[in-house]
């Protein structure tokens, strides 16, 4: 393809994804805004330092589940669920082979009841390619 046309490095840097295909029409189309539900920063302590504003993080479907439950994850680690009233349509676009990506819009731990258990607070935003 460069041998063609002469196309700068940046411009073909902004056209090709992470795995090195050119993706010149695809866009990302904003779903929605979240915040997690079932955090708890002892679980998510390993991790809770790369939870950075605009880290993307991984957003599937719950398996062995009958209702449509979406959990959202970071190497494995699972950082919360999806309200009930999101993750139904969310989970429909997942199963129907849309790719939807979510990034974190805020990440931050506090304590409620000064107790020793800690809660992590994890917005993000909700993104499907298109």
């Amino acid at each position: 393809m460069n041998d063609l046309v002469n196309i700068s490095p940046k411009v073909l840097a902004q056209l090709t994804s992470p795995d090195g295909n050119i993706q010149p029409f695809v866009r990302e189309i904003f779903l929605s805004d979240a915040l997690l539900e079932g955090t708890l920063y002892d679980e998510t302590r390993a991790i809770f330092d790369k939870l950075t504003t605009g880290k993307e993080v991984e957003i599937c479907n719950e398996e062995n589940k009958e209702n449509s439950s979406v959990i959202v994850q970071l190497n494995g680690i699972v950082l919360g669920w999806l309200p009930n009233n999101q993750a139904c349509i969310i989970s429909q676009l997942i199963s129907a082979g849309k790719e939807i990506i979510c990034r974190i819009s805020n990440a931050r731990q506090y304590n409620e009841f000064m107790t020793d258990c800690h809660k992590a607070r994890i917005s993000i935003k909700i993104y499907m390619i298109d």
